[in-house]
């Protein structure tokens, strides 16, 4: 009986995840909408103010609102190109995809304490 290592599986994971459609898609969404430094800058400093407010609400605090209002200018910014409109949504499906596959990947988890006994 031969027992499957999860690291191999997981290397066979990445492969398989670098080959989907949705993340070819964001890469060539980001190939598109790079080519244009202005394009290039606006993603970059949304990507960078999404994550000081993301860590900030992780911290149970409330963002300044300059800073929620700048994120939002960025957004209207980001919507008004088709381009950075296309990475975005590309982004958004690469995102979903990782997120249903760490549910799938923690479902053994969720087993163990299922059926843990409680003494």
């Amino acid at each position: 009986m031969s027992t499957t290592n999860p690291y191999d599986k997981a290397y066979e994971l990445a492969r398989a995840l670098q080959n989907s459609d949705e993340v070819k898609g964001l890469q060539k969404a980001w190939q598109k909408a790079s080519q244009h430094p202005d394009h290039r800058r606006i993603l970059e400093q949304y990507r960078q103010i999404a994550g000081e407010v993301q860590t900030i609400q992780m911290q149970g605090q409330k963002p300044r609102q300059e800073m929620m209002d700048e994120l939002n200018r960025l957004m209207d910014e980001i919507r008004s190109e088709p381009q950075l409109l296309h990475y975005m949504e590309a982004e958004v499906r690469v995102g979903q995809l990782m997120t249903d596959m760490m549910r799938i990947l923690g479902e053994p988890l969720q087993d163990v304490h299922k059926h843990r006994v409680v003494d």
